[in-house]
């Protein structure tokens, strides 16, 4: 590695394909090459971006996958510096990239008006499961409009749902079950 760099000027690397194998080769040997679980074979099988070299410090970007497998329409960048005097490798920047494009947003209110108005009258839907007149829990899966596409803006739709739901429910005398999601009861009256 030490030798490949000696041989280029300071400045942007003008043979990035050819410095990552060189870097690959030296990776495991730097202190802190393994932070964020980065391996040697990372650098060879993602391009290395915006690699540059200002004695002692190699500079490089790489994206990193493992949001995307777990959903995300993101990747992580990572910004890593190379100290070639001390041979310690760090994170020096973190961003990301958008991947896909993200879900439409959803206006929750009008499916929470919906439901809302739906239990009061003591409708049966395929949204709403009666347990009594007084206990009902709403099926939200089958809100198709609260469905999305990666895992988290599915949650996150939910979550502004129940929180536009249950304060219509409550000025109908209805409140949420404690510790149980999308279940309320009609309130005792006094």
């Amino acid at each position: 590695m030490k030798t490949f760099l000696a041989a280029q000027p300071a400045g942007r690397i003008k043979s990035p394909g050819d410095c990552a194998k060189a870097l690959a080769l030296a990776w495991d040997s730097l202190s802190g090459s393994s932070d964020e679980s980065t391996s040697a074979d990372k650098l060879i099988s993602r391009p290395l971006e915006n690699m540059t070299w200002h004695p002692p410090i190699l500079s490089f970007q790489i994206e990193r996958h493992g949001q995307t497998v777990n959903g995300s329409s993101r990747a992580s960048l990572h910004v890593w510096n190379v100290n070639m005097d001390t041979l310690t490798a760090s994170i020096v920047d973190r961003s990301h990239r958008q991947l896909k494009p993200t879900s439409p947003r959803v206006n929750v209110k009008p499916i929470a008006e919906m439901v809302a108005a739906a239990i009061t009258k003591g409708e049966q839907t395929d949204f709403l499961k009666w347990k009594s007149p007084d206990d009902v829990s709403v099926k939200i899966g089958m809100l198709e409009e609260l469905s999305g596409w990666f895992a988290q803006t599915e949650m996150s739709r939910r979550r502004r749902f129940r929180k536009a739901l249950e304060p219509l429910l409550s000025v109908a005398g209805w409140a949420p079950v404690p510790g149980v999601h999308n279940r309320y009861v009609r309130k005792a009256l006094a």
